[in-house]
C-alpha cells in the first residue's frame, strides 16, 4: 500500500494504492519498532485481517486490509471472516477515518445499486453472486459506500482480477468507505489499473480523496478592557491612587522579580476592576458613562411605571432628562469633532482633520439613506431606487 498526503490551505487531499494480497502470516517480532511518526498502529488480526493506523494530521486514518475467503470455503468460515472484521471495526477509534480494502472473492454487479443505491454505485462488473450479497449487506450495516463502482470507468478499468486462463475477468477487489465521507472521494481517479507491473493476477486499485477541511481557529484569550474614563474625574483618580498604593506597599519588601511582576499585574487588576470597571461598548460615541448610567435608571423606572400616578410621573422626568441630556452630548460631540477639523486644518494637521471628518460622516449600517423622486415622493423599492439613480446619472 502506498500512502501520499498533499496539504493546502483549505483542502487535504490523500492518495492510497494496494494490491489485493493476503495479509502475510507475521513473525513474532514482525511488528516490532511500531509506532513511527506517521504510523500510530499496526494490528495483525488474522491470516485475512490486518489493520493499520495513520497519523496524516490534522486528522487520523485507519485502514483495514482484508482478504475474504473464496467460493470453495463454507459459510461458517465466511462468517466467521465477517464477525472478526465487524469486531475490528468497532475497535477502531469512531474519529479516524475508516477505510476497509482488499480481496473479497465477491461480485457486486450493476443491477446492487437497485437493491442497495446507499452501498454500491450503479457501475459494478456483471451481476451479484451470493458472496456479494454478503458484502452489500456487511456495508449496509456499518454504514459503508463501495468507492470503485461510483463511476462509469471502461470496463478495462473496473475488473481487478484475471483468472488463470486468461480470458476470464472479474471484478472482486472493492475499496469501502465511510458513507459520510462519500463526497470527499473523486470517482474519476478511483479504478484499477490492469497495466501496472505489481507481480500478481490482481490489479492495482487506487482509491483518491480530497478533504476539505475547515480552518481551526485558536480561540485568544479576551482582553478586559477597563473603562479609562472615568480618570478624567479627580474624584476617582484619589481613590485610584489611594487604593493601588496601599496594593503596592507589601511589594516594597519582595525580592523575587517574578513575585513582584504578578502581584504589580494582580494589584493593577484588582484596583481597576473594583475602580474603573469594564469598559462598555456603547453605539453611539457620544454616550459617555454617566449619561449610559442615567439610562439604565430610566429602565428600572420603566417596570413600575404603570403601578402608581407618582410612579408614572418619575419615569416620565427620567425619560425626558434623559432625552434631553442625549440630545446635549450628541451636539457637543459634533462640536467637539468640528473644532478638531477646524484646528487641524489651521495647524496642518490633516490627518486629525480627515480622521474627525471620517468619524462625522461615516454611516453606521448599510442601510440606504431615503431618495425622493422628482415629484417628491419616497422611493423605498429596490427597483425604484435604481430607476431614479439611472434617470438622475443621465
Amino acid at each position: 500500500m502506498c500512502f501520499e498526503r498533499r496539504f493546502s490551505k483549505q483542502n487535504s487531499v490523500i492518495r492510497l494504492k494496494f494490491n489485493s494480497l493476503a495479509p502475510p502470516n507475521p513473525a513474532p517480532n514482525f511488528w516490532a519498532g511500531y509506532p513511527t511518526g506517521s504510523v500510530l498502529h499496526c494490528e495483525y488480526i488474522s491470516s485475512r485481517i490486518i489493520s493499520i493506523g495513520l497519523n496524516p494530521s490534522p486528522f487520523k486514518l485507519t485502514v483495514i486490509q482484508v482478504y475474504a475467503a473464496t467460493s470453495d470455503h463454507t459459510d461458517e468460515e465466511i462468517e466467521d471472516f465477517y464477525l472478526t472484521l465487524n469486531k475490528t471495526i468497532q475497535n477502531t477509534p469512531r474519529k479516524d477515518v475508516l477505510i476497509v480494502l482488499g480481496d473479497w472473492n465477491a461480485k457486486i454487479g450493476t443491477n446492487a445499486h437497485e437493491n442497495w443505491p446507499a452501498v454500491a454505485g450503479k457501475f459494478g462488473l456483471d451481476g451479484t453472486n451470493v458472496r456479494g450479497a454478503r458484502l452489500l449487506e456487511f456495508a449496509e450495516m456499518n454504514d459503508f459506500v463501495i468507492a470503485n463502482t461510483l463511476h462509469p470507468h471502461k470496463e478495462s478499468r473496473r475488473y481487478t482480477w484475471t483468472c488463470p486462463d486468461g480470458y476470464t475477468r472479474n471484478q472482486i477487489d472493492y475499496i469501502l468507505i465511510q458513507r459520510k465521507f462519500k463526497s470527499s472521494v473523486i470517482p474519476s481517479k478511483t479504478r484499477s489499473y490492469p497495466g501496472a507491473d505489481v507481480g500478481n493476477d490482481h490489479n492495482l486499485v487506487t482509491m483518491n480523496l480530497k478533504f476539505k477541511l475547515r480552518r481551526i481557529r485558536k480561540q485568544k484569550s479576551q482582553r478586559i478592557k477597563y473603562n479609562l474614563d472615568k480618570l478624567q474625574y479627580p474624584e476617582t483618580r484619589s481613590e485610584f491612587s489611594a487604593k493601588i498604593g496601599a496594593k503596592f506597599a507589601p511589594l516594597l519588601l519582595l525580592d523575587n522579580v517574578e513575585e513582584i511582576t504578578t502581584g504589580f499585574t494582580e494589584a493593577m487588576n484588582e484596583t481597576a476592576a473594583e475602580v474603573l470597571g469594564k469598559k462598555r461598548n456603547t453605539r453611539k460615541p457620544w454616550i459617555d458613562d454617566r449619561l449610559a448610567q442615567r439610562c439604565e435608571e430610566r429602565q428600572k423606572l420603566k417596570a413600575s411605571r404603570y403601578h402608581s400616578e407618582d410612579s408614572r410621573v418619575k419615569y416620565g422626568e427620567a425619560n425626558n432628562r434623559v432625552k434631553a441630556e442625549i440630545r446635549r452630548a450628541k451636539e457637543e460631540w459634533t462640536n467637539d469633532h468640528c473644532h478638531e477639523i477646524h484646528d487641524g486644518f489651521e495647524t496642518n494637521n490633516t490627518q486629525k482633520s480627515f480622521q474627525s471628518s471620517r468619524e462625522l460622516t461615516t454611516p453606521k449600517s448599510n442601510r440606504i439613506s431615503t431618495i425622493k423622486d422628482k415629484n417628491g415622493k419616497v422611493v423605498t423599492s429596490k427597483e425604484d431606487v435604481e430607476k431614479h439613480w439611472t434617470e438622475y446619472a443621465k
